[in-house]
């Protein structure tokens, strides 16, 4: 309807459905063996972008499960 504002759920529910796409377009263009490692390696990117654009605080807290995340990548990396 002309003039009527979305409402917050009709925009996250678009978002979502953006996402979405982007993704299955994405897993069509790379290696299916490597959809998991980018997916978990995703933690990395917000870390960085959310210091970067938001001026979120890098915590040894964060730093030390994010450590864990890229531990358990590698690990999945070299068993398969």
């Amino acid at each position: 309807m002309a003039g009527v504002p979305e409402s917050a759920g009709h925009l996250c529910l678009r978002a979502f459905f953006l996402a979405t796409l982007i993704d299955v377009v994405a897993y069509r263009r790379i290696p299916l063996s490597l959809g998991p490692i980018l997916e978990a390696s995703a933690y990395l990117y917000m870390l960085v972008f959310g210091a970067f654009f938001f001026g979120e605080r890098v915590t040894a807290r964060k730093c030390f499960a994010l450590a864990l995340i890229l531990g358990g990548i590698v690990l999945f990396t070299l068993a398969g």
